[in-house]
Parts: structure tokens; sequence; C-alpha cells
């Protein structure tokens, strides 16, 4: 059950009520390891008129629900004629939800870029460093991921990941 507060983040909205929900990190093992989910919500401002809630999904990869609903939030509720409660979440790994880990060094933690031009001499050796490190960081997270218990069942991901330094 949601213990509702109001929001103490910078640039949320009056009224906007925040929580953190207590959930099993594996749904299938829900006496194991847990996380915390952030939400939100704004309530109706015209409760005669609420139909229900409205679910602000924040898309992705990475974006903090809470804080989309702190900059839309005023816009939906006009729009939606204040039939709706809106409602918000970070999703687990990002803004005030529960980190993910996978016991990386920190140093691995920042992917490196490459830039989408040569240098002004026209050389590539720069990029070329640089996705060769980033092959290196990818293909440690994803070993790191495998063993950790933040993702149980890496088994049952869709896609394996392999990398050959040397490819044919």
């Amino acid at each position: 059950m949601a213990k509702w507060m109001s929001c103490s983040h910078p640039n949320a909205l009056p009224g906007q009520e925040c929580s953190k929900l207590d959930l099993p990190l594996d749904y299938r093992h829900p006496d194991g390891p847990r996380v915390s989910l952030a939400v939100s919500r704004l309530r109706s401002d015209r409760p005669q008129a609420r139909r229900g809630s409205l679910l602000l999904i924040p898309g992705g990869p990475g974006g903090p629900g809470v804080q989309q609903l702190s900059q839309v939030g005023t816009a939906l509720r006009k729009e939606m004629a204040g039939a709706y409660d809106i409602v918000s979440l970070d999703p687990r790994g990002v803004g005030g939800s529960t980190k993910a880990s996978c016991g990386l060094a920190e140093a691995d933690r920042h992917l490196v870029s490459l830039k989408a031009w040569p240098a002004p001499d026209g050389q590539i050796d720069e990029d070329i460093a640089r996705r060769d490190a980033a092959q290196c960081v990818g293909m440690r997270l994803l070993e790191a991921c495998a063993r950790s218990e933040t993702y149980p069942d890496h088994s049952r991901w869709p896609v394996k990941y392999s990398y050959d330094p040397e490819p044919s």
C-alpha cells in the first residue's frame, strides 16, 4: 500500500504526491530480494467528474516519470478536464527507484561515446580507440549483470550476447 505525501523534489507541482512501493525484485520469488519503485500522482481537481486513474509512462530508455509528471501534469490535468488522477513512476533503475547494480567498477558505469565525425586532420584513430573501449565496457557490463542478482533470470533474455574482436 502506498503512503502518499507531498513531493519534495524541485519543480514538484502543487498537490503532487509521491510515494515508494516496496516490490519483489523477481515476482516468482516474492520472499526474495526487494526493490523500491518511486511513484507520483496528481489527484483530479474535480472529484465529482473523476472517472479513474490515467497512467503516464515515461517511455525509454531511462526516463524518470515522477519528474515528467511535474513537467506535463498541469497541461494533462487541464486537457483531461479533471476526469482522472494522473499517476506516473520511475522505472526500476531510474530516478528515485532502486538503482540497478551489477557490481560494476565506477569507471565502467560511464560508457564511452563515439564522435560522428573525424578529427580535423581526417584521422579516425580516436574513434577506433573509443569504439574498442566501449565494446570492452559493454562486455564487462553483460558479464557482471549475468552474475548479479539484479537480473536473476538472464537465461530468459531474448538475445544472447557475444563479442568476437576479430570478426571473420
